[in-house]
């Protein structure tokens, strides 16, 4: 365990410290943080370690919107304040913008399109001993996060997921379903189903009668 002071965040929103001359990452963490973690890689230069232990919190830090973040692989900054959030993702593009050798002068402001946003989603399905799993994946793993709330997605996308689980749980080998691709349209939801093998008669009407509900 070792203790590290976050000073910035690398392009992909892990907080960066150092730790005997290496540069180390840790996600979910900002600038300011003062924390605990256990070191999880260590190459020559570059240290990727896990926070076991939030010691100070960060003026930039908030509470997650969401009960899954941290776990699910789905977010990565929900953690970070919303201006915090709003500077770090412009200084992304300006600093793009500058590689490139184009004027970044005239960037205009971040728009945030806010919560319940998400027009669409693809769920992993994963069967366990007879119980269903549908959610998105864990962090770095194959674990399915068995979703019970998402506030990016839209609203009609959410208020589906207990009635697809139920679903599945009714029909036989709910283990040939691999994902199910969920867009929110003005008319209504469309569910596209990613199989392992062909669907049989029954499980067709099952999901025909689904679909009419």
């Amino acid at each position: 365990m070792v203790y590290l002071n976050i000073t910035h965040l690398g392009g992909m929103g892990d907080g960066i410290a150092l730790h005997q001359g290496k540069t180390v990452f840790v996600s979910h963490t900002c600038v300011g943080d003062e924390i605990h973690a256990l070191i999880e890689q260590e190459s020559k230069d570059i240290i990727r370690a896990r926070m076991v232990e939030l010691v100070k919190p960060s003026p930039q830090r908030q509470t997650p919107l969401c009960q899954h973040f941290g776990i699910c692989g789905g977010c990565a900054l929900q953690h970070l304040t919303p201006d915090t959030y709003h500077i770090f993702k412009t200084d992304l593009v300006r600093h793009m913008l500058t590689d490139m050798g184009v004027e970044s002068g005239a960037l205009q402001e971040m728009v945030s399109v806010g919560r319940e946003s998400r027009r669409r989603a693809e769920f992993t399905v994963a069967v366990n001993k007879g119980t269903v799993s549908l959610g998105f994946l864990a962090e770095k793993t194959h674990q399915v996060i068995d979703l019970k709330e998402c506030p990016v997605m839209a609203s009609p996308i959410t208020e589906l997921l207990p009635a697809l689980k139920s679903q599945l749980e009714g029909i036989k080998k709910p283990s040939i379903i691999m994902a199910i691709h969920v867009t929110a349209l003005e008319g209504g939801l469309d569910i596209l189903l990613t199989v392992r093998t062909p669907v049989q008669h029954e499980a067709r009407q099952a999901w025909a009668s689904f679909a009419a509900d």
